[in-house]
Formats: structure tokens, sequence, C-alpha cells
């Protein structure tokens, strides 16, 4: 899919689901229960984010502004 999450650590990349699995590992918590969806095959848990992420304002609402990030972590992001 053309458009996803890309999460880049150190030297390696993860999309979709697999950059959702390991953010949720580095989160810890409550969100490391997202990591039992890890036993299913990645075509499926792929297929699973795309069809959340098709359908997020279903699901959560749209917003009513755009994310922007605190001047300490604005380095975090791509322009």
């Amino acid at each position: 899919m053309p458009e996803s999450i890309v999460l880049v650590d150190e030297k390696q990349y993860y999309l979709a689901s697999e950059a959702i699995f390991c953010i949720a590992r580095k989160l810890g918590g409550v969100f490391k229960m997202i990591l039992v969806f890890k036993i299913l095959p990645r075509q499926l848990t792929d297929h699973l984010y795309y069809f959340i992420a098709k359908n997020r304002f279903i699901l959560g609402g749209p917003y009513d502004c755009c994310f922007l990030p605190e001047r300490e972590h604005k380095n975090k992001f791509l322009d």
C-alpha cells in the first residue's frame, strides 16, 4: 500500500502492522496487549491495519484540528 505508517528504528524500517507492533512493544504497558495479534499471519494483520486506517473516522470520529508536535518532539517528525 502506498499510504502507510512507517517507523524507522536504527537501521531498520517497519511498515503497517509491523510498525504498530514495534511501537506497542516500545510503549509497553497496556499497549503490549496488541502483540497478541502478532501470532496471526502478517498478510492478515496488514489487512486489519489498512481496514482500521481506512475507517478511522467512522471508528473514532473526525478531528477538529491537525496534531502538531511540541517543540521538543519536532525533530522526531519528517517535514
